[in-house]
């Protein structure tokens, strides 16, 4: 099984429009297919200004995680850079989990 983490940080003042659609793109991403994701909010990430926001994918082994990464940056990524420019910092990480 995988982990796909993605880290992002919004400007304040497109947040709430940002989030929603972030909830709308992230659930339309695993729908079908084997996996599920949650929404954390980092209790101290108040030093980076604005605010931060991770999103967890948790990825069957049916999934590869090329793909769902790939499938991400069609959904997701691409779409935020144009949409949301300038308002965001991102950092994703793919992780394989050892034991559950």
């Amino acid at each position: 099984m995988y982990l796909f983490y993605v880290t992002i940080n919004i400007d304040e003042d497109i947040e709430e429009q940002w989030l929603h659609w972030m909830y709308e793109r992230c659930t339309l991403l695993v729908s079908g297919i084997s996996a599920s994701y949650k929404v954390l909010k980092p209790v101290n990430a108040e030093q980076f200004g604005g605010n931060t926001y991770s999103f967890q994918f948790i990825l069957d082994e049916k999934i590869s995680a090329q793909h769902f990464e790939e499938q991400y940056n069609e959904l997701i990524g691409k779409l935020m850079y144009k949409n949301f420019k300038d308002k965001f910092a991102e950092f994703r990480t793919l992780l394989e989990i050892i034991k559950d």
